[in-house]
């Protein structure tokens, strides 16, 4: 095995005697072992990251040309103005972002807008018809089921879900429904009174 040829450096370093010299053995540069740095990867091609996505948005057909990247949540907001979508924690956990994917309830900030092609979206303005509210909304008018009303839209959607699935549900149903939401004033009770209400459209105020 050739030996690895050692140079010698001298360092000086003060004390507090004086000055005191040392000897340091370092490795040629030739000798010394080269670090690897990690290559990183080269970003996506334009032309990929474009997307042109074809959906129904509250009964009416739309286009968008966007980044595929994009979460539908940011395309309702911020392209098509329909901010009575919320963005809460932006990580799925609130579902104040909740609207409807062919009636199903799906967390907006985590759908990529891609999810959306050639589907049925349903957003909080896409319930009232004619300038009526939808049952559910009256249902959670009259019981004032709300306080900062941050979450209100995304409680309306998935519940509007739950009723088209099982019109009469239990209270535990109910509560099961809608476990996820998050309402952070705390009026839960409110809420479930609520969306008995809406069960029962003919009940008293």
């Amino acid at each position: 095995m050739k030996p690895v040829a050692i140079l010698r450096h001298q360092l000086k370093t003060r004390t507090k005697a004086g000055w005191h010299e040392n000897i340091a053995l370092v490795r040629p540069r030739s000798e010394r072992r080269q670090v690897l740095r990690p290559r990183i990867a080269s970003p996506l091609p334009i032309d990929r990251m474009n997307a042109t996505v074809q959906f129904t948005i509250n009964g009416k057909q739309q286009r968008v040309s966007t980044d595929s990247r994009r979460t539908l949540l940011d395309v309702l907001r911020e392209d098509l103005g329909l901010t009575g979508t919320k963005y809460g924690c932006g990580e799925g956990e609130c579902r104040a972002c909740t609207v409807l994917l062919d009636d199903r309830p799906v967390r907006s900030c985590q759908a990529d807008i891609t999810e959306a092609e050639g589907r049925k979206v349903q957003t909080i303005e896409g319930l009232a018809q004619d300038g009526k509210l939808h049952p559910v909304q009256e249902a959670f008018v009259k019981e004032g089921a709300m306080q900062c009303g941050y979450c209100v839209p995304g409680m309306i959607l998935t519940t509007v879900s739950l009723l088209k699935r099982n019109p009469k549900p239990s209270r535990a149903q109910i509560v099961e429904g809608l476990n996820g939401n998050i309402c952070r004033c705390c009026g839960y009770v409110s809420i479930l009174n609520a969306v008995e209400r809406a069960v029962q459209p003919t009940k008293e105020a």
